[in-house]
């Protein structure tokens, strides 16, 4: 009986287990398995777990074997955006840890002012509103994967208006409203 190589999952993925050479089985332990007694069962544990499994063929002959499930963590993601924002206020350079992920959402550019520059968000490409901004990342090394998203309120700018001109002449005063 062969239960095959260690495998590697993200936590809160399942993989199934494959038995070779066996018409019935029992693996344990039980914990994050979907059935004991199944050749092929999904196996979704939370931590990096051994399973083994005891299986016999047709003429009644048992053996065992085992397999390694290990759980990698998901990457943890933190980048912070200002609550609020002036439509006409400068483009916000975006930056995230770990980096090396991508940003989306309306608005964000992808470094397009100059070669190699970070990427930005830029209020007067989104719009008044409230936008979601999305940060996704894959672990080079795992494989694992996680995004995390923060909102920005892109809010209108003011018109600032001193009226009509007005002549005065020296020494009067004139209320200006």
């Amino acid at each position: 009986i062969a239960a095959g190589d260690s495998i590697s999952i993200c936590f809160g993925d399942s993989i199934t287990l494959n038995t070779n050479g066996a018409t019935q089985a029992i693996w344990f332990p039980a914990n994050g398995l979907s059935s004991t007694n199944s050749l092929n069962p999904v196996a979704n544990p939370s931590v990096t777990t051994t399973y083994y499994i005891i299986g016999t063929n047709n003429s009644g002959c048992y053996s065992s074997d085992s397999v390694v499930v290990v759980v990698n963590p998901n990457p943890t993601l933190t980048f912070s955006l200002p609550n609020t924002i002036c439509s006409n206020g400068a483009p916000i350079t975006l930056s995230a840890s770990p980096t090396g992920g991508t940003f989306s959402g309306p608005g964000v550019t992808s470094g397009s002012r100059c070669n190699g520059c970070p990427p930005e968000f830029v209020p007067s490409s989104a719009g008044i509103g409230l936008h979601t901004i999305i940060y996704n990342y894959t672990d080079p090394i795992t494989g694992c994967s996680a995004s995390v998203n923060q909102t920005i309120e892109v809010l209108s700018t003011p018109t600032a208006s001193a009226g009509i001109n007005q002549t005065i002449c020296s020494g009067s005063g004139e209320i200006l409203s």
